[in-house]
């Protein structure tokens, strides 16, 4: 049996790669993270630039790889909160939809993928359905009916337009279902110690375990 076992485990080791194939991966990774990074690269170049026609005419060459003579004006100019270029005020609107937008987005669907994974709500196959059924329909399609509702509600160009319709998000909420499907699966599996389970406390505990500590915090 044992020597069974020592002739099978020596037929999955695989040959150590040799110097000359290690060196045309690395230099593989080399090319692949430059070719990502050159982009983000020209970006910081031609924020150092003042002139935008400079920026323009550099493009097509080389010269959009370095810069002659680095300044900050560009910084300096779309910094303001007010004026044509409020780009400091289009910054922090930006921020606060984000958050507002991903921690009440983060309890409801989260609250919402817990109740379909291990919930007992009637209907919960055709609820489920559903959410798949909005998580495949492209997104271009309800813009225009948003845009109506929006419109007509009154909250037009104002953040509540901006953060409510995208709080409860049918992808998050198939996410967390997936998460919590796969967590209740493993957690009713019979433990191999003698130490209590997550589970005998029933799938409260697998929803608290889960949550951000900044949210709620376990003693």
């Amino acid at each position: 049996m044992s020597e069974t076992l020592t002739s099978s485990s020596r037929k999955r080791v695989r040959p150590a790669p040799s110097g000359g194939s290690r060196i045309i991966q690395a230099a593989s990774v080399f090319v692949v993270v430059l070719v990502g990074l050159s982009p983000l690269f020209i970006l910081v170049v031609a924020a150092l630039k003042d002139d935008r026609f400079q920026i323009l005419s550099d493009m097509g060459s080389s010269r959009a790889f370095w810069v002659d003579a680095s300044t900050l004006n560009t910084f300096r100019d779309v910094g303001h909160f007010s004026g044509e270029f409020a780009f400091g005020r289009y910054l922090l609107n930006s921020l606060l939809i984000l958050a507002t937008t991903v921690v009440p987005g983060l309890i409801v669907n989260s609250m919402a993928g817990f109740v379909l994974a291990s919930g007992r709500l009637p209907g919960r196959l055709a609820v489920l359905a559903i959410v798949i059924a909005l998580y495949a329909m492209p997104q271009e399609g309800i813009f225009m009916p948003l845009l109506v509702m929006v419109s007509r509600m009154g909250l037009s160009d104002t953040f509540v337009a901006q953060i409510v319709p995208w709080v409860a998000s049918p992808l998050y909420t198939f996410l967390f279902y997936q998460f919590f499907r796969n967590s209740h699966g493993r957690s009713m599996r019979p433990p191999s110690s003698t130490a209590p389970h997550p589970s005998e406390s029933g799938g409260r505990s697998i929803y608290l375990s889960a949550c951000p500590p900044s949210l709620l915090r376990r003693s």
